[in-house]
């Protein structure tokens, strides 16, 4: 049924899905690379949380935002530069808002290339962390390579790992 909703569709779709269970899966396009936008903040908080479980974060850190990243997302773009926020909420507006101020504010701190080798640990083959914040002088849709890239297998594979990265390592 997913096919035939996606066949309909004037634009490209891919999908994955996993059964927990059984470990059996199944994708549309799973293999091809796109521009990941807002997918990539998975990966983001999860590195994040594995730094909170290693103890280089504190979520009650309170970071001031001197440097604003004007976007079409979040609401941190409509702000006043200077004012604090606890490490907290900016993962929180980096996934409930999906606000790129504060997605380069954490990928800063977590550090891109930390993200980059934590994708590629768990063989996200076709995902590539280039740019902490969007460049909005791209297209809108800039084709692979050009950006932050991903597929929808290793969006699959990122979210069947995480819980392994925060908790059970010696699994993967």
């Amino acid at each position: 049924r997913l096919n035939a909703l996606a066949d309909e569709a004037p634009f490209h779709i891919g999908w994955h899905l996993t059964d927990l269970r059984t470990g059996a899966s199944a994708d549309r396009n799973g293999g091809v690379v796109v521009p990941s936008a807002s997918t990539r903040k998975v990966a983001i908080l999860l590195e994040a949380l594995r730094g909170l479980h290693d103890g280089r974060f504190d979520l009650e850190r309170r970071i001031t935002v001197d440097e604003l990243v004007k976007t079409t997302s979040g609401a941190f773009q409509w702000f006043r530069p200077g004012f604090t926020v606890t490490f907290h909420d900016l993962l929180l507006m980096m996934i409930i808002v999906s606000d790129n101020t504060a997605t380069g504010l954490v990928t800063g701190m977590v550090g891109l290339d930390r993200v980059q080798a934590l994708c590629d640990s768990i063989g996200m083959t076709g995902t590539a962390h280039r740019r902490a914040t969007p460049d909005y002088s791209l297209p809108r849709d800039p084709g692979a390579g050009v950006t932050n890239d991903t597929t929808p297998n290793d969006q699959g594979r990122l979210l069947v790992a995480g819980p392994l990265l925060l908790h059970d390592r010696d699994q993967l």
